[in-house]
């Protein structure tokens, strides 16, 4: 494996399951992986965007649990943003999730998600509130499990024939409350945080 030959989380923390180096470490091992026409990374969702957002702001608890399985390809993560009527407009997101006791209750539609057949997990994001000042306002920002009673998906056909992609969806499908990163109401920073990862 790749993670187990020590070719990526190089810079990431020992901690949480990293080899703690510098970064150009890790620029160089990517660049020659490209350059040797290495086999995709498979959980770049996690990687890429989940992985660096829990070392930014994640929990203690959540750095512990998630990021060394991420990087080891033991749990592969998966994105809920679009949606089937808005595409990439996440402001106009219309998943709803509001909380009952320790838990949140989901319920809506995801589309385009790559892998959402596969990954226990996915970072997800969702109206908590309608009456903010802005539909910015109102959206939270999730870590969600797939593998929980209302939660559906479906493989969307492309027009080469493949299945590159699903749609997901949730019915009363209920994730645990300390999922929420950040605080109800900031899922719009905390998802352009996470693009900014993906960018750069």
């Amino acid at each position: 494996q790749v993670y187990e030959a020590g070719y990526i989380g190089i810079s990431w923390p020992e901690a949480y399951g990293g080899r703690g180096m510098h970064p150009d470490f890790q620029r160089i091992a990517t660049q020659c992986m490209r350059r040797h026409d290495a086999p995709i990374m498979i959980n770049a969702i996690g990687n890429g965007w989940a992985g660096p957002l829990f070392l930014d702001i994640g929990s203690e608890e959540q750095k512990r649990r998630y990021i060394k399985p991420m990087l080891a390809a033991e749990e592969i993560w998966c994105q809920g943003f679009s949606e089937p009527e808005h595409g990439s407009d996440l402001g106009s997101v219309q998943t709803k999730a509001h909380r009952e006791g320790n838990e949140y209750v989901i319920n809506g539609s995801k589309s385009w998600t790559s892998l959402g057949d596969r990954a226990p997990q996915m970072i997800l994001l969702a109206r908590t509130a309608t009456d903010g000042p802005s539909k910015y306002a109102g959206l939270s920002f999730f870590i969600a499990p797939m593998k929980v009673p209302g939660v559906e998906t479906r493989r969307i056909k492309k027009l080469t024939g493949e299945y590159g992609f699903v749609q997901c969806f949730f019915t009363d499908a209920r994730i645990p409350a300390d999922g929420l990163m950040a605080e109800e109401g900031q899922g719009w920073m905390v998802a352009m945080k996470t693009l900014e990862y993906e960018r750069g």
